[in-house]
């Protein structure tokens, strides 16, 4: 019976020996896969009748420091924010337009008032007259252009939330599925490091979208919550809901309740980032995306128009058009009308048709008035002056474009460009600040989970050693019971 129980503890040996020495060549191939956490064996002895009867393989455990994740997790979602926020700011940087690129709006305006300069030394010229009418045009072209732009970006990131929002449930799904893999699992006496570490890595992954923090029970469930406490997996996965726009109109504003644009709900419960606090949504990518598509491309929209209405009131003032009609515009119009305060001017702004040859107007309205007949004096710059002191005049900034003070329309148009610039700028120094925090983070919870090729190596040089000292047991009960059955 002692021969048996020697070849039984020692089978029971090697057995361990083995499965240690699958797990740490395992931790040793995956010392540099991303998001792997260490694997170790559990291990207990075996007695029966208080005599030693091996080891027992409990199961493989999966390194885990639930409250540095959560760290981790949180500053991921914070970086996430921040670099969506940091591209959408970007974008409207690229509708407006840099100082030096020929196409912006500031290029736009310094030309048409360039233009007003010439005309106002050259009355007389035609080509002159043809000049300003052409910036102006072109003037107008850009805010329309930036109008398109702002449409199309508010599509895209009310597109990219309805993705996103499919990402998170399917997300949600599968740490519901995975939890039960790793249940069934455990239940099994199965390795359940696999489901483990596939639950990690899924979680990882909806942090970005949405702040979380999870808590792994005492049945190794993984319960995942919203860093303000709304559940989104614990006896089931919660679901979230957004409806898609069709079409997203200049007017849209969720926020104020115009439009049809979709809010986000959990459960049948609203938790639309910045309109509410209930569960924590601040922070992630989802909520960069409502962010942008229901506060700074609001903004945006606001100060554009402001832009186009600045321009229309600069030339439909009695100073410059005299014989303009009460109501009428003047060189720059909202579809033709005078400015009307609705959203969407940017893109409505145009010329006044009454000037501009290509539409049947007559260019020396531009030397003469809007409501000349007939051609003046060729050599008359008094209405050409008038124009320029209208574009240049240090006017109150209008509200909404989120400056103060009295500028010229061009002067006007450097210091918005530049107030967006700044924008960007702040939101890409915040953007490094947040991913230091998380390369910090990261790097303290590898040091924890991750896998030291040094310790792993050293396990592997024990276990070598361990099987060894089983093997040579064995052959020494081997050549006992050869010894037995000589003398039997």
């Amino acid at each position: 019976m002692g021969l048996s129980n020697a070849l039984v503890n020692s089978l029971s040996g090697l057995s361990a020996a083995s499965r240690r020495a699958d797990v740490t060549s395992n931790n040793i191939a995956n010392a540099t896969t991303e998001g792997y956490a260490r694997r170790t064996v559990d291990l207990s002895s075996i007695s029966l009748n208080g005599t030693g009867a091996g080891v027992r393989i409990d199961g493989v455990t999966v390194a885990q420091v639930e409250n540095l994740t959560n760290d981790r997790r949180r500053a991921e979602a914070a970086l996430a924010n921040q670099s969506q926020l940091t591209d959408i700011y970007a974008e409207v940087e690229r509708l407006t337009g840099g100082p030096d690129d020929p196409s912006a709006l500031f290029a736009r305006y310094d030309r048409l008032e360039s233009s007003f300069r010439r005309l106002s030394d050259e009355p007389e010229s035609t080509s002159a007259q043809y000049d300003v009418v052409a910036r102006a045009k072109d003037l107008a072209l850009g805010l329309n252009q930036a109008q398109d732009g702002l449409t199309e970006l508010r599509q895209n990131l009310d597109r990219e939330i309805a993705r996103l929002v499919d990402e998170a449930n399917t997300a949600l799904v599968e740490l519901d599925e995975l939890n039960a893999a790793v249940q069934r699992d455990l239940a099994g006496n199965r390795d359940a490091s696999e489901s483990i570490n596939a639950r990690q890595l899924v979680a990882d992954r909806l942090a970005e979208i949405v702040p979380i923090k999870t808590k792994i029970d005492p049945n190794a469930v993984m319960r995942v919550f919203t860093v303000g406490g709304a559940a989104l997996v614990d006896l089931s996965a919660a679901e979230f809901e957004f409806t898609q726009a069709p079409l997203i109109t200049e007017d849209a504003d969720y926020r104020n309740g115009v439009g049809i644009l979709s809010g986000l709900t959990l459960n049948g419960v609203d938790v639309t980032p910045g309109t509410t606090v209930f569960g924590g949504m601040e922070g992630g990518e989802l909520a960069a995306l409502f962010e942008g598509r229901d506060g700074i491309a609001v903004e945006y929209q606001t100060q554009i128009d402001a832009l186009a209405n600045d321009l229309i009131d600069r030339f439909d003032d009695p100073a410059v058009e005299p014989g303009l009609a009460a109501g009428a515009p003047g060189l720059f119009t909202d579809d033709g009308a005078a400015a009307s305060g609705l959203p969407g001017a940017a893109g409505r702004l145009a010329v006044n048709t009454a000037v501009d040859p290509d539409a049947g107007g007559d260019l020396f309205r531009i030397r003469d008035g809007i409501s000349a007949v007939v051609q003046g004096d060729v050599g008359d710059n008094t209405h050409a002056i008038a124009l320029l002191d209208a574009f240049t005049a240090a006017n109150p900034v209008p509200a909404g474009v989120g400056l103060a003070g009295n500028r010229g329309a061009t002067s006007l148009l450097a210091d918005f460009t530049s107030l967006i610039s700044t924008k960007t700028q702040s939101s890409e120094t915040a953007q490094a600040m947040r991913a230091a925090r998380f390369d910090s983070l990261s790097k303290a919870e590898a040091v924890a989970i991750g896998v030291d090729l040094d310790v792993e190596l050293q396990d592997l040089t024990l276990i070598e050693k361990t099987y060894a000292a089983n093997a040579q047991v064995m052959n020494v009960i081997d050549e006992l019971f050869d010894l037995l059955l000589q003398r039997l």
